[in-house]
């Protein structure tokens, strides 16, 4: 129900999106929007002040965090920015999912989310998992299939 990150060497979410490539068994898919909404867990008391922003890495076969290509399309567009009034954040992952259902013979190893600026400061948060009975951690996602 809960998700932690601490900032400096703690600890990072992993999130997973392992029947992602079944969406590829209706057709020719193409992703149209997909946003993961990361929701603060509003029933713990942040001393230090929640997260300004989060950001996403995916994971290569190292296990190493690699930026997805929606992040090189700046701020506007790729999110992470914590909004106070929804108590969340939201990441458009859109291109980085295309990717994944483009390319079955690469190995989906997941998505890392840390702080942004996570060496240089000491923030963390308690954030909603996606078993949360009312707001949980999900991907919104609007697909077409073409064939």
């Amino acid at each position: 129900q809960r998700i932690y990150i601490q900032s400096m060497a703690g600890l990072r979410m992993k999130i997973e999106l392992p029947h992602l490539r079944e969406l590829n068994n209706l057709g020719v898919v193409a992703i149209n929007k997909a946003e993961l909404v990361v929701p603060l867990d509003e029933s713990v008391v942040a001393e230090f002040g929640v997260p300004t922003s989060l950001q996403i890495t995916a994971i290569d076969s190292s296990g190493s965090p690699v930026f997805p290509v929606d992040f090189f399309e700046g701020s506007d567009y790729y999110g992470g920015v914590y909004d106070s009034e929804k108590k969340q954040y939201v990441f458009n992952i859109a291109r980085h999912l295309q990717s994944i259902l483009n390319s079955p013979e690469i190995v989906n190893y997941g998505l890392y989310i840390t702080n942004s600026g996570n060496s240089v400061n000491a923030r963390r948060g308690v954030f909603n998992g996606p078993q949360h009975p009312d707001k949980p951690l999900k991907l919104r996602m609007t697909y077409t299939i073409i064939e």
